[in-house]
């Protein structure tokens, strides 16, 4: 899928997938609560993605990169992609009082973001996908993460993905919890296989069956 890398050379994910058999599907626009909006992604949302992933970066052993995104990589990342098959990218963003451009509501700050892309490069997992989701840390449990992820599913099914699994760095109650809602189940662990921040990290494989 796309990932971050880790590097440490601060770039933003790599394409890596092969699933042209996989159809496309309809872009989505809805209001997730009152104030804020889900929809596809735009070129000016790159600073707002970068700014939540790199906090993680920094502060947390969420990601297991060490070195921050920069905004070109990640730009460049996001013009190479464009919501068919196994990539898929949704934000959330503070809805903004004004008229709308082009049809769509006005926006301001991003507020979270989730992604998918093949789980691995080689041919025979182009129905396999490896999710990820971010939440700013502002607005962390009001049910924003539940909804990226959720839409994220819904869409991988309409493609025809056959499974979605999420690598989750434990422990990380809250990760698990909102993957478990989105109907994924613990599937393996990898025991200490990341350092970071001077400690040996653990990461959990979660499995969606989506048909």
């Amino acid at each position: 899928m796309p990932r971050a890398s880790n590097s440490g050379k601060g770039t933003a994910p790599t394409r890596c997938y092969r699933a042209s058999c996989l159809p496309s599907v309809m872009s989505t626009m809805c209001s997730v609560s009152k104030g804020t909006i889900l929809r596809d992604p735009r070129p000016s949302d790159v600073v707002g993605i970068v700014d939540i992933y790199n906090h993680y970066v920094a502060t947390s052993a969420v990601t297991f990169n060490e070195k921050p995104w920069t905004v070109e990589a990640t730009r460049e990342w996001m013009e190479n992609h464009d919501n068919t098959g196994p990539w898929q990218m949704l934000v959330v963003a503070e809805a903004v009082s004004g008229e709308p451009v082009s049809g769509e509501p006005v926006s301001g700050d991003i507020l979270g973001y989730a992604f998918s892309g093949a789980f691995r490069d080689k041919d025979a997992y182009r129905y396999s996908c490896e999710t990820t989701v971010y939440v700013a840390p502002t607005v962390t449990e009001q049910g924003i993460g539940k909804q990226l992820l959720g839409d994220l599913v819904h869409r991988l099914r309409a493609v025809g993905a056959h499974r979605a699994y999420a690598v989750i760095a434990v422990p990380h109650d809250t990760s698990v919890a909102l993957h478990a809602v989105a109907g994924y189940k613990h599937v393996g662990t990898m025991d200490e296989v990341g350092h970071k921040f001077g400690e040996w990290r653990s990461t959990e494989l979660w499995e969606c069956r989506l048909a």
